[in-house]
């Protein structure tokens, strides 16, 4: 009897983690390009081995060249328009790849002289209440006066709206510096100003945010509204939303940002304590990468899940995360990965519970009552990746769990001869 019993946990037990990996599967495309990948209701793009932007269906099997090109970079807009840009270059798709207009840029300089060198660049593309935000890179020898990062507001047309600088001392650009960057949520326009302590001039990090194009700026200092102790890491972007990354040695706090200034923490709970590399919106969930995995949360990133990584490619990074259809696809740096999207991840798999057990508080600070075991039990404590980290002889009816743990998320397993039970342990 007793045989037949364990036998039986046992087989819960592999249910459980059978849960955790899913039925869905990640497969390789067969592309040989940057693999970044970007989506447009039920169509990819991504780059070839020759740099060619191609577009594939989610649910097809071949590439098609809808531009060739070589080099350059390929952005998807907040207005769902596809841009390509490399050099002096702008082009524009507004029908998913398949036709493409040139947007004349007359009014990037070309200027040589001895005491500047422009590099006529067009460094990065963003799109704002129906205009694009042109990057201009330039840079100039060690004598020149001034370091600029030039932008330009322009129309679909080409026709300049409206230009803006930032000027950094140029003593400083050669020792990490961390020049502006333009993040975009649609509607808005965010930057940073980080200087490291030999730059004088800059000695202040201000987020600053823009409500009209660029046209004036709303600044923000950092110290005054990150927690103690926590500096700028950089800026996440999920596709609508902008979010503002910190650090303090290693721990990590991720906020959103709101336009006017405002930092909202999110909890991530059950994320790991890493930088995330790649966030994206999913219908209404999250989706980020952290540490060579995808994690999902359901409720604007307070609480996280792993997602199925089941026959995903072990230490692949993730650099970009797009949904298609209906599959998930995954840029990383051993190809693009899809799998079937699925909402259900491991902290969704339903509980399978002892009649009688019960569980409180829960969520706690750290120490939790277990009431109503008929026998002795193990109570096991584990990772959301599964592995074990916790474990306890239960004799008693009631017993309180308190295995020092840090805040998150938690899988808790009970078993003994009567059967077992998965619950959720959440620590805040």
């Amino acid at each position: 009897m007793k045989r037949k019993s364990t036998g039986y946990v046992l087989f819960i037990i592999g249910l459980f983690f059978c849960g955790l990996t899913s039925a869905q599967s990640w497969s390789k495309l067969d592309s040989e390009g940057d693999a970044s990948v970007v989506a447009i209701d039920s169509f990819i793009f991504s780059r070839d081995k020759d740099g060619n932007i191609i577009k594939r269906s989610d649910d097809g099997d071949f590439w098609t060249v809808v531009l060739t090109t070589t080099g350059g970079n390929l952005k998807k807009g907040n207005d769902n328009h596809l841009y390509y840009y490399n050099d002096n270059i702008l082009l524009e798709s507004a029908d998913k790849g398949n036709s493409w207009d040139t947007i004349p840029l007359a009014f990037i300089r070309d200027i040589e002289s001895e005491d500047f060198f422009f590099e006529d660049v067009i460094q990065q593309i963003e799109t704002v209440n129906g205009f694009i935000v042109v990057k201009e890179s330039t840079s100039t020898n060690y004598d020149a006066p001034a370091y600029a990062e030039y932008y330009h507001i322009v129309d679909h047309n080409g026709n300049l709206v409206r230009d803006f600088t930032f000027v950094s001392d140029p003593n400083c650009h050669n020792n990490n510096l961390v020049l502006p960057q333009i993040y975009s949520n649609g509607t808005h326009l965010f930057n940073v100003f980080i200087n490291n302590d030999v730059c004088p001039t800059f000695n202040v990090v201000d987020l600053v945010i823009s409500a009209d194009n660029g046209n004036s700026w709303n600044h923000y200092p950092l110290d005054s509204i990150l927690p103690d102790g926590y500096t700028f890491d950089k800026f996440l972007d999920d596709g609508a939303h902008i979010y503002l990354q910190a650090k303090s040695g290693s721990s990590i706090k991720v906020f959103f940002v709101n336009t006017n200034g405002a930092l909202d923490e999110l909890e991530l709970t059950g994320l790991p304590s890493l930088v995330i590399n790649a966030i994206t919106s999913v219908e209404s969930n999250l989706l980020a990468s952290v540490n060579f995995q995808i994690y999902i949360s359901k409720n604007q990133g307070d609480s996280w899940s792993l997602y199925s990584m089941s026959g995903f490619p072990s230490g692949a990074t993730v650099n970009s995360i797009a949904k298609a259809g209906e599959n998930l696809f995954a840029g990383t740096d051993q190809g693009i990965w899809k799998t079937k999207y699925s909402s259900v991840s491991i902290a969704a798999v339903k509980d399978k519970e002892l009649n009688t057990v019960n569980i409180y508080p829960n969520p706690s600070s750290g120490s939790f009552h277990i009431a109503g075991l008929e026998e002795v039990s193990v109570v096991e404590v584990y990772y959301m990746n599964g592995e074990k980290i916790y474990e306890i002889i239960a004799e008693e009816k009631d017993v309180i769990l308190n295995p020092g743990l840090q805040e998150g998320m938690y899988i808790l397993k009970i078993k003994n001869e009567g059967g077992s039970s998965v619950s959720r342990l959440v620590i805040r």
